[in-house]
């Protein structure tokens, strides 16, 4: 099955497309997630992709919502901005090895606005 973005009946330019990819670079591991570009300088992702370490992965949710346990919830503290990189275009360019989005990132992070909690668990 083929797909492709799709505005107004006719197929996305890189111009349009504001889903982005975000590689979170950690001490032991790297994450790529989406992003979405809602303003010119403003991304929103999920919390678990901004983590600065795991195992804010193992995060798993019930179809309502709630949490599963034995999954865990603890999120943890937010990445240092510089460790995420900001990837456009149908096709970034991959890294040999790991196959991850590198090279040239299109920006990268200066800030992060986050929830204080560090838990997926009710304050």
């Amino acid at each position: 099955m083929v797909t492709e973005p799709v505005i107004s009946g006719v197929p996305s330019t890189d111009a349009d497309d504001g889903v982005l990819i975000l590689r979170t670079d950690r001490t032991r591991d790297t994450s790529v997630c989406s992003a979405s570009l809602i303003a010119p300088n403003l991304l929103l992702t999920a919390r678990h992709c901004i983590v600065a370490e795991y195992p804010a992965d193992n995060i798993r949710c019930n179809p309502d919502g709630s949490l599963m346990v034995p999954s865990g919830g603890e999120l943890g503290a937010s990445s240092p901005p510089e460790n995420l990189h900001i990837f456009a275009g149908r096709q970034p360019e991959k890294e040999a090895i790991s196959g991850l989005p590198g090279g040239d990132p299109a920006a990268l992070a200066t800030q992060i606005i986050a929830s204080p909690y560090l838990s997926s668990h009710s304050p």
